[in-house]
């Protein structure tokens, strides 16, 4: 290994960089960066180590890779502060804590339960599942947002954050953070419109540049916490509720009640019942009546049976962009800077140490690129300890020194913490994965343990995340036990096109959760095959008895496979509509010149299509697909329309 490549050159020097100037109470100038800051040198053809300086060359040169590391740094969630006193020579810091999270020390049984945790919702391979789990991961489903760390460091310094957010355009804007809001496994930012008294909230994977923290700051009032409490991503309410009457076969009427509690029915016949359900907005009236479809037959109020037609009348049309409009660019990797911090924090999760093979299979990597990185990092020094010689403080035993480059090495986290006494194990947007995951596995799994490390958590967060999840599962606990206990059971489930539910009798054998819902896997009898149940659409369960013999599984990832086969769809939709189409597993997503989103996906069958476009209503447009899937949802609209 003579010869680097200059992103390893880079990651080393930032690594370095990072490790200094969150060392530094007052500062470093950009000299003592150049004299100070020392990474691995060229290898000299034996196995000792050299080192050498990081910001080497001419002035020019080492100013150019200042800069492009300031920026790296900054898309990875760490801030560099410049302090100014003397313009001619300013200093440069890092507070740790910005990107950081504070060390927790969890409990061996609280590190169990977050690995648990973690594999229930399928943070996968994007996310902390890693750092906890010994597997490799199969689900991914959760987007590792990368503006975590930047908002939880303005939400704690009250300071005012910048960004660009992507709604019916992409535009500028300025908030003082209040906190961050999960609602049914979505996070939103919630703050105040600088300058004016209006609380908004935005949803974290529409905001498109790395947010940035100002210098101005501003006073968190109660009233702002309070507010931000009851914020939820609803349409602004009405002066007065708006009910929505109706009739439905009697079938139906337990599905209403199973979704909104408040429904109110009335028996008319043997077949047939009357409902109102009372909403606080009219969007959200309209976008009822749409999603029951044929379901129902919609009595009044007429201003939402008339929003009801001109939604479904503009259904899958709009104006379809060329081939050449629409680009879908290559899925990118993790930084070469997040994937060293990643191999570090997954060594320091694991006090009993990690192998370069264990290292490998978690992250997903190859054994000799664990090699190079940790190799690497080996001789980065820290200030006023110029005998460290690892400085994430990570020790290799070497089995075999003569075969090193070969040798499956453990690497253990040492006591010796030295200046970096508090040193942390997670970084900040890692931190809130575990706590999302914690939430929603605690919903389904009440354990002591768990909420031990939930307390652990939000009292190093100081309450700044607040989570609502979906609460209308009532059968989860029945599920759980027929799981655990190996049973068969007896359900009765609705599905979403069908009027009335089916008994089936499943063998459940594994839950989790997607966008705050909870699924369970299942041998279905009735379908003689595996088959994905959601739990909100199951009426009860009854008749428990020891399961037969199944048999295995052929999807480990069942939730996030969506179809293996069938012909690819290309949907495009204004950015507003995206929350429509983020659902679907295995999906990849783009651009349109015109500014709009782009999703290609497979699929077997037209009605998971048709139903989809009619939810999604106007913006959103079938680009590319077979003759049938260009026009999906206008025959389904031209019922529901005639049903009103």
């Amino acid at each position: 290994m003579a010869f680097r490549e200059p992103s390893e050159t880079s990651r080393e020097r930032q690594m370095a960089l990072v490790w200094w100037l969150s060392s530094s109470k007052e500062g470093m100038t950009q000299r003592d960066i150049i004299d100070q800051v020392t990474v691995t040198g060229p290898s000299d053809g034996t196995t000792k180590r050299t080192r050498t300086k990081a910001y080497e060359g001419t002035p020019d040169t080492v100013r150019a890779k200042f800069e492009r590391d300031k920026v790296d740094l900054r898309n990875a969630g760490f801030e560099i502060i410049v302090n100014n006193v003397e313009p001619n020579n300013p200093k440069y810091r890092i507070e740790k804590d910005g990107a950081f999270a504070p060390a927790l020390n969890f409990t061996d049984e609280e590190h169990e339960v977050i690995a648990l945790a973690l594999r229930f919702c399928g943070f996968g391979k994007s996310g902390a599942f890693s750092l906890f789990n010994a597997i490799a991961p199969v689900d991914d489903f959760a987007v590792n947002v990368e503006v975590y760390n930047p908002i939880i460091r303005a939400i704690n310094t009250h300071r005012v954050l910048t960004f660009d957010y992507d709604s019916t355009e992409i535009r500028s804007r300025e908030v003082e953070p209040t906190q961050i809001n999960v609602h049914l496994g979505v996070p939103y930012l919630v703050g105040v419109v600088r300058g004016t008294d209006k609380l908004r909230g935005y949803r974290l994977n529409r905001i498109v540049s790395i947010p940035a923290t100002t210098p101005d700051t501003f006073v968190a009032t109660a009233e702002m916490k309070e507010g931000a409490n009851h914020w939820t991503p609803k349409y602004e309410p009405e002066e007065e509720a708006i009910f929505v009457v109706g009739t439905t076969k009697k079938t139906f009427a337990p599905r209403l009640k199973m979704q909104f509690e408040e429904t109110t029915i009335k028996e008319l016949d043997d077949e047939t019942v009357e409902f109102s359900v009372p909403f606080t907005a009219l969007n959200d009236a309209i976008r009822f009546v749409i999603g029951a479809g044929l379901r129902i037959q919609v009595i009044g109020p007429e201003v939402v049976i008339e929003g009801a037609k001109r939604w479904l009348s503009e259904v899958n049309k709009g104006a379809v962009p060329k081939s050449a409009e629409i680009t879908f660019p290559p899925a990118t990797k993790g930084s070469n800077l997040a994937l060293a911090f990643k191999l570090l924090h997954m060594v320091h999760q694991n006090p009993e140490g990690l192998r370069i093979s264990e290292l490998a299979q978690r992250a997903e990597i190859e054994e000799d690129q664990v090699r190079e990185i940790m190799g690497r990092l080996a001789c980065i020094f820290l200030p006023g300890n110029s005998a460290a010689t690892y400085p994430a403080y990570v020790i290799k035993e070497c089995d075999e020194w003569e075969n090193e480059e070969t040798d499956d090495s453990l690497y253990v986290p040492t006591s010796d913490l030295g200046s970096f006494d508090d040193a942390s194990q997670m970084m900040w947007r890692d931190l809130f994965e575990v706590n999302l995951a914690l939430h929603e596995a605690n919903r389904v799994y009440q354990d002591e343990v768990m909420a031990s490390a939930i307390a652990k958590i939000e009292e190093a967060c100081e309450d700044f995340v607040r989570f609502e999840m979906a609460d209308q599962e009532t059968q989860v606990a029945a599920i759980r036990d027929a799981i655990a206990k190996n049973q068969q059971v007896t359900i009765s489930y609705f599905t979403n096109e069908a009027d009335s539910a089916t008994e089936r009798i499943i063998v459940p054998t594994e839950l989790k959760m997607l966008n705050g819902h909870s699924y369970v896997r299942a041998w279905c009898y009735l379908r003689d095959r595996w088959r994905t149940f959601r739990v909100d659409r199951i009426e009860w369960v009854k008749d428990a008895a020891p399961a037969g013999l199944i048999e295995l599984d052929p999807k480990p990832d069942w939730l996030t496979t969506f179809a293996e086969l069938g012909e690819p769809v290309v949907v495009v939709m204004d950015a507003f509509l995206r929350f429509h189409f983020e659902s679907i597993p295995n999906a990849r997503w783009g651009r349109v010149k015109d500014g709009r989103h782009a999703v290609e996906f497979r699929l077997i069958g037209d009605n998971f299509l048709e139903s989809l476009m009619v939810s999604a209503g106007k913006g959103a447009v079938v680009a590319r697909g077979t003759p049938e899937q260009l026009t999906a949802g206008h025959e389904l609209a031209k019922l529901i329309q005639a049903n009103l």
